[in-house]
């Protein structure tokens, strides 16, 4: 688990390169905030998560399942990291921030990332 990437993935890349493309200026990893935000539109007071698909338990995506040994362990691991992804966006909205999150798999697409974050920045 130690190659798990934490901060500039894919993903997370995928959806800068969108957010730069409709102009925005944005911050990544703020360590001031409630869960390390991958992304802050401080102007826009916007949030994105970039959420990877099995470590967060993305239910409508084949990649969320858990693996077929030690399921317990990672029930365990993955309940851990639903409770504390819901806590950090209570607080971060009690802060007034909007939290958008956005999923792995969504990322594949530019369309739907665009699609996506044409919802909450327009």
């Amino acid at each position: 688990m130690f190659k798990v990437r934490v901060k500039d993935t894919s993903p997370e890349r995928r959806v800068r390169k969108v957010l730069r493309q409709f102009g925005c200026q944005f911050e990544t990893n703020v360590k001031g905030l409630p869960g390390t935000p991958d992304i802050v539109l401080f102007e826009l007071g916007i949030i994105i998560f970039v959420n990877g698909c099995f470590w967060h338990h993305h239910y409508r995506c084949p990649k969320g399942g858990l693996p077929k040994n030690n399921r317990l362990i990672w029930r365990r691991k993955i309940i851990a990291t639903e409770i504390r992804d819901a806590k950090n966006i209570r607080q971060l909205k009690e802060l007034g921030w909007e939290v958008i999150t956005i999923w792995e798999c969504e990322t594949y697409s530019q369309y739907r990332i665009k699609q996506i974050l044409t919802n909450f920045l327009f």
